[in-house]
């Protein structure tokens, strides 16, 4: 389910008479994967689906009714200083925007995650904007897997860098040919010394 989807879900709930219909859109939007958080015009937390509960550190009946900014708490990662407002984005733009790269979201009890969000305006039946929807995801699992692997790189080149024995990289194309790519500062030596060497035998 993507974000047009999820916008048209909460303008649903919040229009919807029918109580099975409501509970058949409640149970929707409380059981994806990502977390989800909903507003109204003025930024008020709406709801809340139980990832976000989790990542958060709030609980829906204790959000709702509260500024986003004062839930959703997220900073910039390089700089530690607050990001601007989802809702605020996303009302200016009118449309579906990602927000800020390299985001930190700071739960209630302290904890600090790297997140990835976007935002989009919940539309009413007559064009005007009834809040906004946001989902987001926790990004730790992908980031210790993009440190783990420029990690295992940096020690890779290290040893391909001062080994005693001389390396060589080449690179595998679609034709299976062979290309060249570089050689370790051992191999280069030899290879010097070797060249050299033919070249005094030569001399003689």
């Amino acid at each position: 389910m993507n974000l047009t989807d999820l916008s048209e879900l909460e303008r649903h709930m919040n229009g919807s008479e029918s109580s099975q219909l409501l509970e058949e859109l409640h149970a929707t939007l409380y059981s994806i994967g990502d977390a989800v958080i909903t507003t109204d015009a003025g930024g008020l937390v709406r709801r809340m689906n139980p990832v976000a509960e989790q990542l958060t550190g709030w609980t829906e009946s204790e959000a709702r009714g509260r500024r986003l900014t004062e839930v959703f708490h997220i900073v910039g990662e390089d700089t530690g200083l607050p990001v601007e407002d989802p809702v605020a984005t996303v009302l200016r733009n009118n449309k579906i925007v990602g927000l800020a790269n390299h985001t930190l979201l700071i739960s209630k009890d302290s904890t600090i995650r790297p997140i990835a969000d976007s935002g989009a305006p919940i539309m009413n039946a007559d064009g005007s904007v009834a809040g906004v929807v946001l989902v987001f995801r926790d990004q730790s699992g992908q980031r210790d897997q993009e440190k783990n692997l420029a990690e295992s790189e940096e020690r890779f080149r290290s040893i391909f860098e001062h080994s005693p024995m001389g390396m060589h990289f080449y690179e595998l194309t679609w034709r299976d040919e062979l290309i060249f790519i570089r050689a370790n500062p051992c191999f280069q030596i030899f290879q010097t010394a070797f060249q050299g060497g033919i070249h005094q035998q030569n001399l003689s």
